[in-house]
């Protein structure tokens, strides 16, 4: 018998029993295809309004790998492809490839770390809801206390803060001039003001000095051994 027989058989034993038979529909030799006419709908009605009915699709060995319960949640063996709009709910496992909006926390709920990871040369982009230092990237601890931020205007401010510090040598019989400084570490404007550089003389009788920058040039101190 063709599909187009099969469904009219279908149809004729739905008609003799009241509109109420459908225990199964079967194509063989063709793909069964559901189309509805031009700007119509195709709606499926599960039995309750709750998760004790579902829409399943199964393979050919009859496993199931999706499911839409009654109250519209979604479950995949292979996860989702989108555009995916609407809630997620549960744990997500596996990449998640695209535009991810409308979250509001991101939660690793097993005990290993979160990655967060660019493909190859790429970047990472968090980007901040303002450009006027109103809106911050905070950074707190398990104890939800804040321990640093960084805010759109790109000031950072953390409970424990170290100067950015670089270490060189070179022979410098000496305190190191400002040219040498800058050989060594960068343009004090460029390291800006606050760097500090620890610069080892290696001449025989050469000391360690520090170079400070003040966002012009440097400013060098001069280390005394420890007795």
């Amino acid at each position: 018998m063709s599909l187009s027989g099969e469904i009219r058989a279908l149809k004729d034993a739905i008609i003799e029993n009241g509109g109420v038979l459908v225990t199964g529909v079967v194509a063989t030799a063709a793909d069964l295809a559901i189309t509805a006419a031009s700007a119509k709908d195709i709606i499926m009605t599960l039995g309750a309004n709750d998760t004790s009915k579902k829409l399943s699709i199964k393979d050919s060995d009859g496993v199931e790998v999706a499911k839409i319960d009654g109250n519209g949640l979604i479950t995949s063996a292979a996860g989702l492809a989108g555009p995916v709009t609407g809630n997620v709910t549960g744990n997500v496992t596996g990449n998640v490839t695209g535009n991810v909006s409308g979250i509001a926390t991101l939660t690793a709920k097993t005990a290993t770390d979160m990655a967060i990871i660019a493909d190859g040369d790429e970047d990472i982009i968090l980007k901040m809801g303002d450009a006027a230092g109103a809106n911050k990237v905070i950074f707190k601890d398990s104890a939800n206390a804040t321990m640093a931020t960084l805010d759109s205007n790109g000031g950072f401010d953390a409970v424990v803060s170290t100067a950015p510090m670089q270490y060189a040598h070179s022979d410098t019989n000496g305190a190191p001039t400002n040219a040498e400084a800058v050989s060594a570490f960068g343009a004090a404007a460029a390291v800006g003001a606050g760097f500090i550089g620890v610069y080892q003389d290696d001449h025989a009788d050469g000391v360690s000095y520090l170079c400070v920058s003040n966002g012009t040039n440097y400013d060098i101190f001069t280390g005394v051994a420890a007795a």
